[in-house]
């Protein structure tokens, strides 16, 4: 999102923070990648682990970025509450999110919406934190990028001794496709 083609295309789209504005990104570039096996796989291999994948939704924006209709965030409840029913993911409240959106209004909206609708996943007081605070807007990039800061994350929580530490890793495409999952792993 650096080349001048696209720099222009959202400068035209007014995407771009700067003057008139206040709610536009900083476009960036990213890559990532995330090596993932079973834990069969990684017992077998005796592989050491920096966390574990305890839960992992999918799901579909009807009202997405593009469209400029009023999201009322349906996919993003959907992928949450997914995750809070889920046998393992739900059990207990995440510690921390860790969000791939930018700051844009639209996001910060959805957000509050799945997240007031999905109350006993979340962590109570509320911490979270969104990649386009220290790296701007990296684009597809910002799953794998987020999902290796929850990695990281894990082992600089503050918990009660024994407790595993979790985080929910979520990201929404400007299309619609929704993303969420939650990440356990000692501290």
């Amino acid at each position: 999102m650096c080349d001048r083609k696209s720099l222009a295309h959202l400068a035209r789209a007014g995407r771009c923070l700067g003057p008139g504005v206040p709610d536009g990104i900083l476009p960036g570039e990213g890559a990532g990648f995330i090596l993932l096996a079973s834990a069969e796989s990684v017992r077998q291999r005796r592989m050491e682990t920096q966390g574990w994948v305890v839960g992992c939704a999918l799901s579909r924006e009807p009202h997405s970025f593009i469209q400029r209709k009023p999201n009322m965030a349906e996919g993003l409840t959907d992928a949450f509450r997914r995750l809070r029913l889920d046998p393992m993911a739900g059990t207990r409240r995440v510690n921390h999110v860790l969000s791939c959106q930018t700051g844009e209004n639209f996001w910060a909206q959805e957000f509050n919406y799945a997240y007031l609708r999905n109350a006993p996943l979340m962590p109570e007081p509320l911490t979270m934190n969104q990649i386009a605070e220290s790296l701007g807007d990296v684009g597809a990039a910002a799953g794998a990028i987020q999902f290796g800061s929850g990695l990281h994350l894990l082992g600089g929580l503050e918990l009660a001794p024994g407790e595993m530490a979790r985080v929910l890793v979520y990201g929404c495409s400007d299309a619609g496709h929704v993303g969420a999952c939650v990440i356990e792993g000692d501290t």
